[in-house]
């Protein structure tokens, strides 16, 4: 999936090669135009990328400063782009997620694909257990094939 972020990083990098083409052709002639594309290209990438790792940030910063309580929610809600994150700082501050599993469960019968595949890869993450007994699951599959795949999963969790 492609986000605005990897945009960014993208036309930085290509901003970067022509300012640095030109730049380097100016100053040095053809062989400056060869390493000023690529420290511009390199350059121009970095920069692209940190909106994107700003951004990364200050979500994991806001997630750390909720109660756990707070983050339990999130996960009841319908955020599932973060429940990776949301899991992963349960753990980390020792607490059971177990309670949440049926929440992540029933992302991968969702009818919307880019919710079952945040539910496949939380699933492998955080209940590798679960994941063993459904390792045919797909999320490209068709819903139904997805369904009739974890159904046996709702009575069991």
């Amino acid at each position: 999936m492609i986000t605005m972020f990897h945009i960014l990083a993208a036309l930085g990098a290509i901003c970067g090669l022509v300012a640095g083409a030109v730049f380097g052709a100016r100053l040095f002639g053809w062989s400056g135009t060869i390493v000023g594309a690529v420290l511009g290209a390199c350059v121009g990438l970095w920069l692209g990328r940190l909106p994107g790792i700003i951004s990364t940030r200050m979500l994991i910063c806001s997630i750390r400063r909720k109660t756990t309580n707070e983050l339990r929610e999130i996960v009841k809600s319908d955020q599932f782009y973060s429940f990776h994150l949301i899991l992963a700082e349960l753990t980390a501050r020792g607490e059971s997620i177990q309670q949440e599993r049926q929440h992540v469960l029933k992302l991968l019968d969702s009818s919307v694909y880019p919710e079952r595949v945040c539910g496949w890869q939380t699933v492998r993450a955080f209940y590798p257990e679960v994941a063993s007994q459904i390792a045919q699951y797909h999320p490209k599959d068709s819903v139904e094939v997805c369904r009739r795949i974890t159904q046996h999963l709702t009575g069991s969790v």
